[in-house]
Formats: C-alpha cells, sequence, structure tokens
C-alpha cells in the first residue's frame, strides 16, 4: 500500500508572491547562499516562488537536512537532495523526513558514501540506501557513524536494507554489522495479562471493516459481564463509525482496533468513561487527525497502542486534539510528527509523548470561544427575558463585566503565544500577591483560559467566563441558575481556581460523592500544573492530609460530619491557621446543585449519632405487637399509656418490668405515633424500600424522599423509633441503639462559610428564590444558554380516572416508539414505575427501569437511554444532572421526548423534569399527563366556581403550587432560625464539654485527689443499694469500694479508677443532652406546622376571592402577612422555651465547671454512699 504524503493534508494557505526570505529564518538564508547552484535556483525559483504550501516545506525541510550536514558531507548531500526534489514525484516529503532522522543520528557520511560508489547514482539507489539506513534507526538509538568503520561496509548495508524488508525485527544481523545498543522496549507480558492472546491475533487478521466489526462484537458478547458497559453502546459505535463519510475504510479499521485496545484492561472495562459519548469524542478527532494528516497517523497510532499497552482512551483522545491543533501551523506540524515518530519507535512513553506536545503547543489558531465574536448578542440576551432567563442579572453588574470581559480577551490575544511554563510563570508571580487586585484577578482568568487550552484542549465558551464574572461582581453570596449541559463543571474549576490563585481556601460541594470524586480527580489535572492542591473527603474515614488541601471537594453531609466530629471528640480536622479577613469559620463554599442541598433538603439535618449508655432498645416489639393489637380511636389517650405500661411489664416473662418506671409518658406516646406510622402511613416503594441486595441476612430499610426528588437515602435513619418499627415491620432486627448529640442542618453549616457560590440547572420561582434569599444570605441570576432553546412544551393532559391515565401514558408511548424517538417517562415514586414498568410488559413494550432499586447500573442504562427508540421509564430524580446522549438518528427525528405522569409541586421541579431534553440547542419536547382521580379537592372546587375545565385546571395547579411554596419558605425560615439557634446552644454545650474533658484529663488534679483519696478507709462491711444503680455505676461503685477498704492504695490505682469516673461523668452528661435537651429541641421545633394553621375552609374562601375578584396579588399578600405573624410568634414564644430549657441543664451540670476537680469527690460520695473524712478543695 501506498502511504499518503502527510504534507498534503496539511490545510492549504494561499502564500503572496513577497520576496523568498519571507518564509526563510535567517539560517535557511544563510544555508541557501552556501549551496551549488543546481539545488540553489531550483528552491529559489521553483519551490519558493510556488503558491502551494508543498512546495515551501519542501524546500525549508531541504534546508534543514543539509544544516544537520557536516562540512564533509556537504556536497554529496547536494546531489542528494537535488534528485530527491527534482526526480521525486508523490512522497518527497516522506522521503526527506527519513532523510532527517538518518543525519540526526550521525548517518550522513555512512550514507553518502554508500551511494557516492554505486556505478548508478539515480533515485532508485538512494531511495534504497535511504530505507536501509531508516530501517536501522528504528531498532536502535546508537549513532549510525559507526558503520563507516566496517569495511566494504557499502555491500553489507544493501543487503541489510533487502534483509529488513522481510524481517524487521532481525537485530542479530544488526549486531553482526555494528555494534548497536538495543532499543529497549516495553516489557509485553503485561499486554498478555491483560489483552487475550485470541483478541490481539483477531485484530491482527482482521483487514476488512466488516469483518473486523464482526470480530468485535464477537469478542465483546463473550466477555462482557452484566455489570459492565451495554454492548449497545458499542455496536452503536462501530455502526457510527461504518456510516461515516469522512474517514476511508483503513483509518476505519485502525480506529476501532485503536478503541477496542485502549479500552482493553480488564479494569477498564465498563467504566464510565467508556460511554458513547466518549466513544463518539474519539472519532471526531479521527476525522480531524485524517484531514490534516492522513490514513497513515492513525495506522501509525495503531502500532503504537500494540506496544504502549498502558495508554488508555482518553489518553489517545488528548493526543489526537494537540496533533489537530499542532496540525495549523507548518513547523509545529513537523515537529509533533517528529515526536509521533519518537513515540512510535517506544522513544517516548505516552506520558513523555503528552507533556512534549503540550510543551509545543502555543494557543495560537485556537479559536478559542473567549474570542467570540457574537459576544454582543450573548451579553443582550443577559438581561431579557426570552423565556428562559426569568431573573436577569442587575444592570450594574451587567456592565462591570462587560468591561471585564473585554479585558480578558485583551489579554488572551496578548498571550496567546505564550506556551504552557510561560503561563504558570506568569501565574506564579501573581499569586505571590496576598491580596491580588482587580488587575490580576481578571489576569488569572486569561491564564486559565489560555491554559485548559492548551493543556485539556478545552474551550471554554463566553457564556462559562461570563458566568464567572457574575458571581465574582456581586459582594455578597451569589447563585446562578446555569442550565444542564453548559457545563456547570468548568464553570467551577474556572471559579475555584480564580479563587485559590488569591490564597483562599475553597471547599466545592457537590449533591453526591461519585460526582465530588469524579469532579475532583478531572479538575485536579489543571490544579496541580498551578501548584494548587485538592482532595476530597468523600471516603467513610478521610485521610487527615485530604483536609489541608487548598481546593477540598465533598458533599454537604461529609463536610457536617467532620465538623461535628471535631466538636465530639476534641480533635481538629479542619485546618486551624487563620487568613487574611477571615470572619467566619471557613472561606469560600461553591455549591454544585445547590437546589438539591438546600431547596429539597433544607430541613434534613446531618445527624451524627453515638453509642448509648442507657438504651431501651427492647420496648419497639412490644409497642408494635400493642399497636398492632390495639388499633383504635382511643390509641394516644392516657388510658392507652397505662395499659401500655402494663403490657410492657409482662412482656417477655417480667423481664423488664424495672425499668418501666423510667419510661416517660411523652417518650411512650412518640413511640405509639411511631408505631401507628410505620404500621398504617408508611408504603413500601413510596416512603421507603427493602433492599435485600445484600442477602436476606442483611436487609435494610432505605428512605426515599418522595416528596422533593425521588432519591434514596442511603445513609438516613427516622428518628423516634419510626426506622427500628419500620424494620421489625420487615422481620428485620433494629440496629443497636444510638443516641443524637449532635446534629448540623445546612442553614447552620452554610453560616459558617465567608461567602456562598452556587450553581444549579433550576433554582424556580420567585418565592422559592425570595426562600433562599431569607435562609443563606444569596442573591440570584439566571444565565442564557450558549444556544437558544428548540424544546417545545406541550399543554397540560388531564384525564379522569387513574385507569384512562395509564392507558393515555401506553398510548402515547406506542405512538412515539413509531416515530423512533427516544422517550422519557417520569414518576412520582418507584411504586408509581413499578406499576407502570408492569402495564408495559403485558403490552410487550420493551423499556429499561431507572427507579433506584433497578438491577441494571444508571450509567449502563443511560448510555443507551439516547438511543433511537429507547424508552426509559425513572423517578422524578433518578439520573437527574447526567445528561442522556442522543444518537444523531434520534436526533434527526424530533430528539428526546419527556412524559411528566404527575403535575410536579414546584416550578423548580417542573424545570428541572422538561429541561432533560432539548438540552444544548437540540430538538426536544415535554408533556404533563394527570389523572384528576388523585385530585378530588379540584373537581369540589371545579363544581362549586362553575368554570369550564380545560380553561380551569392548570390555573388551579399553578396556585396549588405558588399556595404550597408559600407554606414551604415559611416553614423554611422558621426551620432554619430555629436550627441556628439550637446550633448556637450546641456550641455552648461542647465547650463546656471540652472544659470538663480537659479537667478530667489533667494530670495535676488527678494527682492532686489520688494522693488524697489513697489515705481514706471504710468498713467493709459498707454495701450501697445496688439494685439502684446502672450496671456502670455498679461496677464503678464496687471498685471504689475496693480501694477505700483497702486503704492505703496506691496512688496509680486512684489515678486510674478517677480517669474511669470522669470518662463515665462525661458520657452520663452527653447522654442527659441528648436525651433530655437536644431531642426535645427537635421535638419542639418541629411542633410548627404553619400549613395546619390554616383551615382547609379558609383555603376554599381565599382561592374563591381570587377567581372571583381577580385579587390574585393584595390576597396573597394578605394570607402572607398572616402567616408571617404567626411564624415571628411562634419562633419567639419557642426560643424561649429552648432557652429555658437549656439554662435549666446547665445549671445542675456548672458543678462540673469547678477547676479544682472536687467533683471527682462528690461523685464518690454520693454514688457510693461513703463519708469522706478531711476533705476540702
Amino acid at each position: 500500500m501506498q502511504k499518503k504524503l502527510r504534507i498534503s493534508m496539511l490545510p492549504a494557505v494561499n502564500f503572496p508572491h513577497y520576496d523568498f526570505n519571507y518564509y526563510l529564518t535567517p539560517l535557511h538564508h544563510e544555508i541557501l547562499q552556501e549551496c551549488n547552484s543546481p539545488l540553489k535556483r531550483h528552491i529559489k525559483y521553483n519551490l519558493l516562488s510556488s503558491t502551494l504550501k508543498v512546495d515551501i516545506k519542501i524546500a525549508k525541510l531541504s534546508l534543514d537536512i543539509l544544516n544537520q550536514s557536516s562540512k564533509s558531507c556537504r556536497e554529496i548531500t547536494e546531489k542528494i537532495l537535488y534528485v530527491i526534489i527534482t526526480e521525486g514525484k508523490n512522497n518527497i516529503r516522506e522521503i526527506l523526513k527519513k532523510l532527517t532522522k538518518i543525519f540526526a543520528m550521525k548517518g550522513e557520511q555512512a550514507l553518502g558514501t554508500c551511494v557516492d560508489m554505486q556505478e548508478n547514482f539515480s533515485l532508485p539507489v538512494i531511495l534504497e540506501a535511504i530505507e536501509a539506513f531508516y530501517q536501522i534507526t528504528l531498532l536502535t538509538t546508537a549513532p549510525l557513524s559507526s558503520i563507516s568503520h566496517f569495511s566494504p561496509y557499502e555491500v553489507a548495508i544493501r543487503k541489510l536494507g533487502l534483509k529488513l524488508k522481510n524481517q524487521r525485527n532481525n537485530l542479530e544481523k544488526i549486531n553482526s554489522i555494528a555494534p548497536f545498543k538495543k532499543q529497549e522496549h516495553p516489557p509485553q507480558a503485561p499486554l498478555l495479562k491483560t489483552v487475550p492472546a485470541n483478541l490481539l491475533n483477531a485484530l491482527e487478521k482482521s483487514f476488512s471493516l466488516p469483518h473486523l466489526i464482526q470480530t468485535a462484537i464477537s469478542y465483546l458478547d463473550f466477555s462482557l459481564e452484566k455489570n459492565q458497559v451495554e454492548i449497545e453502546t458499542y455496536k452503536s459505535f462501530f455502526s457510527k463509525v461504518k456510516k461515516d463519510s469522512k474517514l476511508n475504510e483503513i483509518s476505519k479499521v485502525a480506529l476501532i482496533k485503536i478503541t477496542i485496545l485502549a479500552s482493553r484492561r480488564k479494569d477498564s472495562w465498563g467504566e464510565k468513561e467508556l460511554c458513547l459519548a466518549k466513544l463518539e469524542e474519539i472519532l471526531a478527532e479521527a476525522q480531524h487527525i485524517y484531514k490534516k494528516w492522513g490514513e497513515e497517523t492513525l495506522q501509525i497510532f495503531y502500532e503504537a497502542t500494540l506496544v504502549h499497552f498502558s495508554i488508555r482512551l482518553e489518553h489517545i483522545i488528548h493526543i489526537l486534539k494537540l496533533m489537530h491543533i499542532l496540525a495549523e501551523d507548518l513547523q509545529t506540524a513537523e515537529h509533533a510528527f517528529e515526536l509521533l515518530d519518537c513515540y512510535s519507535n517506544c522513544q517516548l512513553s505516552p506520558d513523555q509523548f503528552l507533556e512534549k506536545l503540550e510543551q509545543l503547543a502555543p494557543t495560537t489558531h485556537t479559536n478559542a470561544s473567549i474570542l467570540e465574536k457574537d459576544i454582543k448578542n450573548v451579553l443582550e440576551r443577559f438581561k431579557k427575558d426570552d423565556g428562559h432567563v426569568h431573573f436577569c442579572l442587575p444592570d450594574v453588574h451587567l456592565k462591570t463585566i462587560t468591561k471585564q470581559f473585554s479585558l480578558i480577551q485583551g489579554l488572551c490575544h496578548k498571550w496567546k503565544h505564550l506556551q504552557l511554563e510561560e503561563l504558570i510563570s506568569l501565574a506564579h508571580k501573581i499569586r505571590l500577591h496576598l491580596q491580588p487586585n482587580y488587575s490580576d484577578i481578571l489576569k488569572i482568568m486569561a491564564i486559565g483560559h489560555l491554559a485548559l487550552k492548551i493543556k485539556f484542549q478545552i474551550e471554554l465558551h463566553s457564556i462559562q467566563t461570563l458566568t464567572v464574572l457574575g458571581l465574582l461582581a456581586h459582594k455578597t453570596s451569589c447563585i446562578a441558575q446555569v442550565k444542564t449541559g453548559e457545563g456547570k463543571s468548568l464553570i467551577v474549576t474556572l471559579l475555584a481556581f480564580v479563587l485559590a490563585m488569591q490564597n483562599k481556601s475553597v471547599h466545592v460541594i457537590s449533591s453526591s460523592k461519585n460526582l465530588a470524586m469524579r469532579d475532583q480527580l478531572q479538575a485536579a489535572k489543571f490544579f496541580n500544573i498551578f501548584a494548587i492542591s485538592s482532595s476530597h473527603i468523600c471516603k467513610n474515614e478521610p485521610e487527615a492530609n485530604s483536609f489541608k488541601a487548598n481546593i477540598l471537594y465533598g458533599t454537604a453531609t461529609d463536610f457536617e460530619f467532620a465538623v461535628m466530629r471535631e466538636m465530639l471528640y476534641f480533635k481538629p480536622i479542619f485546618p486551624q491557621h487563620s487568613e487574611p479577613n477571615l470572619f467566619k469559620r471557613f472561606n469560600y463554599a461553591i455549591i454544585d446543585e445547590l437546589d438539591n442541598l438546600t431547596i429539597d433538603t433544607a430541613a434534613n439535618s446531618a445527624r451524627l449519632g453515638h453509642a448509648a449508655e442507657i438504651h431501651f432498645s427492647w420496648v419497639y416489639k412490644p409497642i408494635f405487637a400493642f399497636v398492632k393489637a390495639n388499633y383504635t380511636k382511643g390509641l394516644f389517650k392516657d388510658e392507652s399509656l397505662q395499659q401500655l405500661k402494663e403490657f410492657l411489664k409482662e412482656y417477655s416473662n417480667g423481664k423488664f418490668s424495672s425499668q418501666v418506671h423510667q419510661l416517660a409518658n411523652r417518650q411512650l406516646k412518640n413511640w405509639l405515633k411511631s408505631a401507628f406510622k410505620a404500621l398504617f402511613i408508611l408504603q413500601e416503594n413510596i416512603d421507603y424500600v427493602v433492599d435485600a441486595k445484600s442477602g436476606e441476612d442483611k436487609k435494610k430499610i432505605l428512605i426515599v424522599d418522595a416528596v422533593n426528588t425521588g432519591r434514596i437515602h442511603k445513609h438516613s435513619r427516622w428518628s423516634h423509633g419510626l426506622h427500628e418499627f419500620v424494620e421489625i415491620k420487615h422481620s428485620i432486627s433494629p440496629a443497636k441503639e444510638t443516641i443524637t448529640p449532635i446534629s448540623l442542618s445546612h442553614p447552620a453549616f452554610y453560616e459558617m462559610y465567608n461567602c456562598l457560590y452556587g450553581l444549579t440547572g433550576t433554582l424556580g420561582s420567585q418565592i422559592e428564590r425570595e426562600t433562599l434569599r431569607k435562609i443563606y444570605l444569596v442573591e440570584t441570576f439566571d444565565v442564557p444558554t450558549q444556544k437558544p432553546v428548540l424544546r417545545k412544551d406541550f399543554p397540560l393532559v388531564a384525564v379522569n380516572t387513574n385507569e384512562l391515565h395509564l392507558q393515555t401514558i401506553i398510548e402515547k408511548i406506542q405512538q412515539f416508539k413509531q416515530t423512533k424517538r427516544p422517550l422519557l417517562v417520569l414518576c412520582p415514586t418507584i411504586h408509581a414505575s413499578e406499576v407502570l414498568g408492569e402495564m408495559l410488559a403485558k403490552n410487550s413494550i420493551s423499556h429499561r427501569m431507572l427507579n433506584e432499586i433497578q438491577a441494571e447500573k444508571e450509567e449502563d442504562i443511560l448510555a443507551v437511554a439516547g438511543l433511537p427508540g429507547a424508552l426509559t421509564i425513572a423517578t422524578n430524580n433518578a439520573g437527574r444532572g447526567t445528561d442522556i446522549r442522543l444518537d444523531p438518528e434520534s436526533l434527526e427525528r424530533g430528539g428526546l421526548h419527556v412524559i411528566l405522569t404527575f403535575y410536579p409541586n414546584s416550578d423548580r421541579v417542573e424545570y428541572q423534569a422538561r429541561g432533560r431534553a432539548g438540552r444544548q440547542g437540540q430538538q426536544g419536547s415535554s408533556e404533563i399527563i394527570i389523572s384528576l382521580e388523585n385530585l378530588p379537592h379540584l373537581v369540589k372546587y371545579m363544581q362549586e366556581i362553575e368554570v369550564r375545565r380545560d380553561e380551569f385546571i392548570e390555573h388551579y395547579l399553578h396556585y396549588q403550587r405558588m399556595r404550597e411554596a408559600n407554606f414551604l419558605k415559611h416553614q423554611q425560615i422558621f426551620q432554619a432560625e430555629i436550627e441556628r439557634y439550637c446550633y448556637t446552644l450546641v456550641q455552648k454545650f461542647f465547650t463546656f464539654l471540652h472544659a470538663f474533658n480537659a479537667l478530667c484529663n489533667n494530670e495535676r488534679i488527678l494527682e492532686k485527689w489520688a494522693d488524697t483519696l489513697k489515705n481514706q478507709k471504710i468498713s467493709k462491711n459498707h454495701l450501697p443499694d445496688f439494685h439502684t444503680l446502672s450496671p456502670t455505676d455498679q461496677l464503678i461503685v464496687k471498685d471504689i469500694l475496693k480501694l477505700l477498704q483497702i486503704g492505703h492504695a496506691e496512688q496509680g490505682q486512684w489515678n486510674n479508677l478517677l480517669k474511669q469516673i470522669g470518662a463515665h461523668i462525661q458520657a452520663q452528661i452527653l447522654h442527659t443532652w441528648s436525651v433530655k435537651v437536644y431531642k426535645k429541641f427537635s421535638e419542639m421545633s418541629n411542633q410548627l406546622k404553619i400549613q395546619e394553621m390554616i383551615s382547609a375552609q379558609e383555603e376554599v374562601d381565599w382561592l374563591i376571592k381570587i377567581e372571583k375578584e381577580d385579587k390574585n396579588e393584595e390576597v396573597f399578600n394578605a394570607l402572607n402577612k398572616q402567616i408571617s405573624c404567626i411564624r415571628n410568634d411562634r419562633l419567639a414564644l419557642l426560643k424561649e422555651e429552648i432557652k429555658e430549657l437549656f439554662e435549666h441543664h446547665m445549671a445542675l451540670w456548672k458543678k462540673y465547671q469547678d477547676s479544682s476537680g472536687l467533683f471527682f469527690i462528690e461523685y464518690i460520695r454520693e454514688l457510693a454512699k461513703v463519708n469522706l473524712k478531711n476533705i476540702a478543695p
């Protein structure tokens, strides 16, 4: 096969007819002047005068070869070059490339002499010699000048050339001619371990595209297991390659082989990165490489992949991107191909190859989006409500970021020729300033843009840059609504980079551990360039060093639990050094998907459990049995409580009768309510799921957030015994009882930061944004999409019955199935998705289920959800935030269609659901189908108002949504205030407990009292009433009596016992705090339900007034005022009640604040009932 000429594939350039010096460097000009007349004339008047780019390149390459040649060989070199460039036809550049490599290895004398001694000084002779020497360069790194010491070497060279053509790897022949050092190839053993020999053999023997695809599919079918990427993903990729019109068959074969080999390692199959998007990316880059460099480059990559067995798919994509960029310039293109030759010959490792390409790559010709010409249009969309930007950036900030963007553009133009090392040096100088100024921050952003382009071939869109500027423009905390698919991860990376370069600590808070770990891993490669450390704290026990990173990733609960562990275990976890102008505990937080971390879960505190010293885990089974047998209307009355106490005394033959008197009526009533709720209210697959994946003996009850997100909370448990009662309901032994001495809600946690920045796909309505502003003191603005939204949102469809509802959904699915458009059907609960799935199965409609309890991996389902005709049934939040990649055929047929089978309870949830379709300017559509059978109040109200059905349904539902959002706003503001107030008391308590712990471990105090107690002695007949003591107290009393009865005990014995007493007192205080104080805080806080303060009849009256009198705003304001008064009054009363409870118990513990440690003696006297003489503080 004749190879394509690489230079011919470079982009054509129309050069102006200037003097030939225009193309040459001063060195080239000097070499040309020294040439003999024939070569000089040909270069000057034939090549340099040509308008073809290829001729200019040949001229420069010829002069470079002459420059490599020694003076003694200059004459013969000029003769060789003249013959090649005048008689050569289609492969001149390829010949010159080989000649360059030979000369680089000092082979000009041996080659020149070999050619000069031949009888026929012709092009075939020259080509044969060049080919022979070139083959040697592939097998050795030793200088070729050593060959000239052997005689007659010219004959040996010719024979060797013939031999090498048939047997390239015959190193023995090389060694018989010259003492060359063998090239050290990477060991092949790991390749055989990771790539089955039958696969390698099959790939080597597959030359036609159909045969190769068939071979690959057969292998993948056999090797892929159920937990790995679906074979359909690869079939789809193979189909795309086969249909591609930009590659020839040779390039397609090489590309598929590269893809198979790059994902061949056992730990690579089924990784999330090996999705259709990744495969499509390598196809796109392969098209660029074929256009710029020809088919030979892809073939070289395939051969190199056989040798460099450790290279991964992402490395190959990165290399191809860099080669694509470097091909734009003749000089860098030449250097790039030299590096490729070194890489394919094992002279460079994959990492070394990448590093050298990155060093070679300036930002010239990047056509980066920072230089977009339509920036004026983008800025206009920032300040205009176009149906998707409802809350615009204020004019004052828009003017500021417009000016800043222009300055960043200028800096990018100014520095576009800088290489990576120069940008790093520039950034380092800026970072040395303790407080970078306004100009420095813009420079940092420009450096970040250029570095991302060079290092990762990532081009930031203007929208992403403007979003960062918009956030930084606010002096207070701020949230930006950025639609999914617009590159939020890159915005987070750039923002974190800018803040870290100002020597600020940054916490990046994500909605899940997997996302946090993924984002940190990807961003670390960029941060490391600038010596910015990053880490994550998503492990169960994060390493201490992880917390020292400049940029720290994790979920909100990861950070909250770390803060609570510091308080509970008296051990610092976060760095304790103070930063300039740091008025709060932490500096910056960047919160990704902020709605999921605040609005959806604002009331869900992170709770740190602690082993209970006194527990009543035995009560759950008998109480559950009592409620099950005595379900009546009077279950919660005092008579039932008395019956329950008698029932508990008799339980298990009276085994626990002595403990019943310790159970307070309030506690018993809470347990009764929880048991009732577990039995008759909570429903499996709606409110919770039973996870039996680990085996029947390890079943777990997992909570489902059915109201907000549909997500399963795997690490949460209900309180007040509710979780234990649900476990008993499903014959699961309740987990060991713990107490909760501390919890930390999002409102209390986020208040620890100087500044919050947030990014989210949907912020919702005015009411929802006002909730965030009231609780977190944040401003908000909407960011337009990079491309206009083309999605069509169809009107709501309402049917009368649940049966008709299911039937309508099935018909709609069948309708779209016929058009081969991909479908995503969203259900409100896991149970609803299961019901729909059963109906689809009955109708023989193939589908995939994504509802948190499905067997398949989420990424596997989403990988094929965008294929033509794919049907995915999902719960509200399953897979949210993950882009469904659409097949080109799916896009041609109209894109993704989303069906919501319920009416979302907020604008935000609806926007999120509809926004799954039509992302990034794609086509798509959405609609909502509901059943009126689930809305009895609506039907009744329609009858009272006597309005037409179709005109009123959506109006009523929207009002109900506003009503719920308004009530939720007041409830969350109330809850946030209480949580923050309670947390201030928690801090005071743990400050006291920390001080007490220090006293209990103060050696001076321990030695003082041990020395006093060792001389005390009591009668051996003294015995306290052990029946009134807890098991731990009994053990301590026995040890006290033992030492006192002995008399003159060793001081060390008392010292150890006092430490045990101190630890026991501390455990008792913590238990009392948890059960009698902090638990009551929670109970008192949950008493207020604002919705219950407005009766159902009042609601109807409000609604009728709005409808009949058309006084929407006036009525809503009046309702808001009424609710606000109720909320504020109850808040003040509740704070006072909580404060009184707190101060009461702190007064009881005041004795433990005595710095003399006298509490040790008082405790011994009270517990052991002993009289200790002559003891004073």
